[in-house]
C-alpha cells in the first residue's frame, strides 16, 4: 500500500501501524527507510549520482558516453561558464585532447584556428564543421556569445564522418546553446566586467604657460650668450625681442 505526494511533496499515510517501516523511493534518488515517531515525518531525498551518465550531443540526437563507440570529447556548461574568454575558439584551447586552437593575431575578438588531430589537408581547408542547434554553421566564430552556449561536442574520427559526409572529414564541432524548458521559472543571468589600468612608469611633471615662455625666453638667451658669444645685456634683449615672434602668438598679419 503506497502513496504519491503533491507537487509540493506533501503527503497523507493513515493507518500507519506501530513500528512500521516506511519505504520513500523516486526515479534518480536513493531509497530511504524510515520508521515514523510521531504524526509528521519530514524525509530529504538523495539524489543517486551513480545511475546518472555522461551525455554528448550527436547528429541527430543524444547519446550515453559510456554507449557511445567514436572519440568524442564534450565540454559541459560549468566549464564553459568559468571561462573568460570572449570567442568560443579560445574555449577549446587545452578543453580537448587532440583538438589543437593556433592564433594567429593577438587582436581582441580575432578567433583561433581550430585542428583536429592535426592538419588535415595542405590546399583545402583544414578547419572543423560547426552544428549549431542542429544547422551547419559557416560563420564567425566571435559571433557566437560563449555565454549562450549549454554544451559543446568534439568528435574527432571517423563517426563524424559517417554523420555528415566529406563536410566532416577534418572533425566535427557541435555546439547546442541554451534553451527555455516547460514548467521552469525564468532566469536571468547577467554578468559584469571591469578592468583598472595605470602607468608602469610615473608621467613627465608638466609647466604652464607662463612657465614655458619664461624657459622659452632662458633658452634664446642662452643660445645668444654661450653659443653666439653675445654679451648677457645684449643676448637678454635679444631673446625679450624674438620670444613672442618665435612663439607666433598673439600676431597680426598687416599687408
Amino acid at each position: 500500500d503506497g502513496v504519491i505526494t503533491d507537487m509540493d511533496g506533501k503527503y497523507a499515510k493513515p493507518n500507519v501501524p506501530q513500528g512500521a517501516t516506511l519505504v520513500f523511493s523516486y526515479i534518480g534518488y536513493k531509497i530511504q527507510e524510515v520508521t515514523p515517531r510521531g504524526n509528521t515525518l519530514d524525509v530529504i531525498m538523495e539524489s543517486l549520482d551513480t545511475e546518472l551518465d555522461e551525455v554528448i550531443v550527436v547528429a541527430y540526437g543524444t547519446a550515453s558516453k559510456a554507449g557511445y563507440t567514436g572519440a568524442a570529447s564534450t565540454l559541459k556548461k560549468e566549464n564553459i561558464a568559468n571561462a573568460q574568454v570572449s570567442s568560443i575558439s579560445r574555449l577549446l584551447q587545452g578543453s580537448a585532447a587532440g583538438v589543437q586552437a593556433v592564433s594567429s593575431s593577438g587582436q581582441p575578438g580575432s578567433d583561433a584556428s581550430i585542428f583536429i588531430r592535426g592538419v588535415g589537408s595542405v590546399n583545402a581547408s583544414s578547419n572543423p564543421l560547426y552544428i549549431v542547434d542542429g544547422a551547419p554553421y559557416e560563420g564567425d566564430l566571435s559571433s557566437i556569445n560563449p555565454a549562450d552556449i549549454e554544451s559543446m561536442s568534439v568528435m574527432k574520427d571517423a563517426s563524424s564522418t559517417a554523420l555528415y559526409g566529406s563536410r566532416a572529414a577534418n572533425g566535427l564541432i557541435i555546439i547546442t546553446t541554451k534553451q527555455g524548458s516547460k514548467n521552469q521559472k525564468v532566469r536571468i543571468d547577467a554578468s559584469f566586467k571591469y578592468g583598472i589600468s595605470s602607468r608602469a612608469v610615473r608621467d613627465y611633471d608638466r609647466i604652464g604657460t607662463n612657465d614655458y615662455f619664461q624657459l622659452y625666453w632662458e633658452a634664446l638667451r642662452n643660445q645668444q650668450y654661450y653659443v653666439e658669444g653675445l654679451s648677457l645685456e645684449n643676448a637678454a634683449s635679444y631673446a625679450s625681442g624674438r620670444v613672442v615672434s618665435n612663439l607666433g602668438i598673439n600676431q597680426s598679419i598687416r599687408s
